[in-house]
């Protein structure tokens, strides 16, 4: 509501009053009542914003949950098969050890 607005209850009021300060007082209590919806309307559209600003943030937050267990899960992977590398040359460098020392070796 706008000042212009609230001239216009006014003038409403006033035009064919015959008792013009009750009018005013009419006038005034139905411009609180009208700047009252104005302000619950602020502040629904507001509450709104906020809900929707939440919404998007939890969004936000699944996404980058989901993309931290993804690396999460990756980087699990390639600690796995860094260790199985690192086994197979371990059990090779075993073997190769044995096979210099002539464990492996048999002889007839």
């Amino acid at each position: 509501m706008t000042l212009s607005d609230s001239g216009n209850i006014l003038r409403r009021y006033t035009r064919n009053s015959t008792n013009p300060g009750e009018e005013v007082e009419n006038c005034y209590v139905e411009t609180r009542r009208a700047l009252c919806v104005l302000k619950v309307e602020e502040k629904d559209a507001t509450i709104q914003t906020l809900r929707a600003q939440l919404d998007q943030a939890n969004n936000d937050l699944g996404v980058a949950k989901e993309a931290h267990s993804l690396e999460i899960t990756t980087l699990t992977g390639q600690l796995a098969q860094k260790d199985n590398s690192e086994a197979k040359i371990g059990k090779k460098a075993r073997n190769f050890k044995m096979i210099l020392h002539g464990d492996m070796i048999n002889f007839p």
